[in-house]
């Protein structure tokens, strides 16, 4: 039997009785065929014959290597690295299979670099990160310069010779450098350098000191200038480039620097000192300087704004008796106080034109006049008040009053005792009008109507005695006289 896999037969050739070799047909040999599987073949063929087969093509990433022949006998065969095999098979058994092999390329040898690093003095690290063969004579160098914070690159370069490596070619940001170079060339041929400078970035500080030149990332102590008289330090601001400021309240902080220039500055702002209202409002914390409006509380309930007062602390009043007033702070804490003063007592409600117990003649005509305590403020302050004669009452009589004069004239035809009682309604002046508060009060006097009035001597001393004195008197009068008239005679 013969059995191949991965592989065509071309052509058997059967030697006959003569010994000349037949060749059988395409459908002969499949005739031969005694089983087929999986790339597999079996046959039975005669012995003596000869068998041309290829080597089905290699697969993909593959190329075929050998033959392998397996065979208990001799095998006459041709060369078993050729893809096609041509072999005379022999009494015994054999079994063909072709052998494949990676497709391998020749890699070019990697020879040990060329290059010597000369190291910056100062600010970055040369490092060769990776060499790679272009062909067998060249390789690929590339280089990468690592910075270090606050340093900028001013060259990278690989030089041959003295001379710029034409190859060289230097990333945008100057950190990778890449260059081909012979592997011919003797150990150290190719140098490669780097030169870098320190970056500094300026620092202003306004109203402060700490200003100056230095590196990003660096940390610049800043002061504020001492505050002018009244005045103290408010905060920092960043008035232009970037950068950060550790406390933007203390007048002593640090500032970290950026990759740009920065100005800062220092604020200030007038001392706040205390003003204290008592009994009133305005009360707050202002600087020296600012005028303040202060204006008392509404007065308790029978009590009417006085004046303000000074209670500690120097302030400049516009007016101390001025219920809307203005102060104007100075360098001190300050406390005001609005006092008040009693207001209008009704006890001192008024009538006037008629007297308590008196007499008057029937049918004369009688006038009398109310008053009441608090008229007579013509210029009040929120929280004055004011008893004002509203109404009036004699026996079924009555009347009232709409506004000032409040008098009234009568005339009384009967005899008899008459109460005269006058109504003072309360008003409250509410800053713009005066207004009722609906408490009213009363006065009232007692008078009487006659037909003819009674005597009044106004002194109880007997008469007699009177009209001896009176009668004296008119004698002394008489000789004064006498005695003028005499003198100017002569």
């Amino acid at each position: 039997t013969f059995t191949l896999k991965n592989s065509t037969i071309d052509a058997v050739q059967n030697p006959d009785g003569s010994g000349v070799p037949v060749t059988e047909t395409a459908q002969e040999i499949a005739d031969r065929t005694i089983a087929e599987a999986d790339g597999m073949k079996l046959l039975e063929l005669e012995r003596g014959a000869t068998v041309s087969i290829t080597a089905d093509p290699a697969p993909e990433g593959q190329q075929f290597q050998e033959w392998k022949v397996i065979s208990t006998g001799e095998v006459a065969t041709s060369s078993l690295t050729d893809p096609t095999l041509e072999l005379t098979l022999s009494t015994d058994d054999v079994s063909v299979e072709p052998v494949y092999m990676s497709m391998q390329a020749d890699e070019p040898q990697v020879l040990e670099p060329q290059v010597a690093i000369v190291q910056p003095a100062e600010g970055g690290v040369i490092n060769l990160t990776e060499v790679k063969a272009v062909d067998g004579s060249t390789n690929q160098y590339t280089y990468t310069l690592t910075p270090q914070t606050g340093y900028q690159i001013d060259s990278f370069t690989a030089t041959l010779g003295g001379g710029i490596l034409e190859s060289s070619i230097l990333s945008a940001d100057k950190t990778v450098l890449t260059f081909t170079a012979l592997n011919s060339l003797d150990p150290g041929a190719v140098t490669v350098s780097a030169s870098l400078t320190l970056v500094t970035h300026k620092l202003t500080v306004k109203s402060g000191s700490g200003g100056g030149s230095y590196q990003q990332g660096e940390k610049v102590v800043i002061t504020a200038d001492a505050p002018e008289k009244g005045y103290r330090f408010k905060n920092w601001t960043l008035k232009s480039g970037s950068g950060s400021i550790a406390s933007e309240t203390s007048s002593q902080t640090t500032f970290t620097m950026s990759s740009e220039d920065a100005v800062v500055k220092a604020h200030y702002e007038l001392i706040p000192y205390t003003l204290t209202v008592k009994n009133g409002t305005g009360s707050g914390s202002f600087p020296k300087g600012t005028v303040v409006d202060v204006v008392p509380n509404f007065p308790p309930s029978g009590k009417e704004f006085d004046r303000w007062e000074k209670t500690s602390g120097k302030v400049k009043f516009d007016n101390l008796n001025s219920y809307y007033a203005t102060i104007t702070m100075r360098a001190n804490d300050t406390v005001v106080t609005a006092l008040y003063k009693d207001g209008p007592d009704p006890n001192n409600n008024t009538i006037t034109g008629l007297e308590n117990g008196a007499e008057y003649l029937k049918s004369t005509t009688l006038t009398f006049t109310a008053a009441g305590a608090g008229m007579e403020n013509d210029n009040p302050n929120p929280g004055d008040y004011r008893y004002r004669p509203a109404s009036y009452q004699i026996g079924s009589v009555g009347g009232s009053w709409t506004a000032s004069p409040y008098t009234t004239s009568m005339a009384i035809n009967a005899v008899g005792d008459y109460t005269l009682t006058v109504t003072y309604a309360k008003d409250v002046y509410d800053g713009n009008t005066w207004n009722p508060d609906g408490t009213n009060v009363t006065k009232s006097i007692t008078f009487h109507v006659v037909d003819a009035l009674s005597v009044r001597t106004g002194d109880s001393s007997p008469l007699i005695p009177l009209a001896i004195a009176g009668g004296a008197a008119l004698l002394v009068i008489i000789a004064l006289v006498v005695v003028l008239l005499r003198k100017r005679r002569k």
